[in-house]
């Protein structure tokens, strides 16, 4: 499947990252590689996610990380798309936006 992002993953990812990035670059970049494998492993096999807390989406937590990608598939488009990359220990929102 072909992967796309929402502009409101980009962004739900890019400030946790950024922060990281600024207190441990390493550990930034060892979850980064994390979240790319992860969402390449998701292409390859979409329904390894659970069912998603959100109605239509599913959700993988990403392995030695405390964040979730919450994404949903569109079969017709054969894409995969990241609705968000979620820290897991912040209160999940109620709704994402889905473009």
């Amino acid at each position: 499947m072909k992967v796309s992002w929402t502009q409101w993953a980009t962004n739900q990812w890019l400030e946790p990252f950024e922060y990281l990035e600024r207190e441990n670059s390493s550990e930034a970049s060892r979850i980064a590689n994390s979240v790319l494998e992860t969402i390449a492993m998701l292409a390859a096999h979409p329904y390894a996610g659970r069912a998603g807390r959100i109605g239509g989406t599913r959700e993988f937590a990403v392995p030695r990380s405390s964040f979730v990608i919450g994404y949903d598939l569109d079969q017709r488009q054969n894409v995969l798309r990241i609705l968000t990359v979620y820290d897991g220990r912040r209160r999940w929102p109620k709704s994402f936006p889905r473009e």
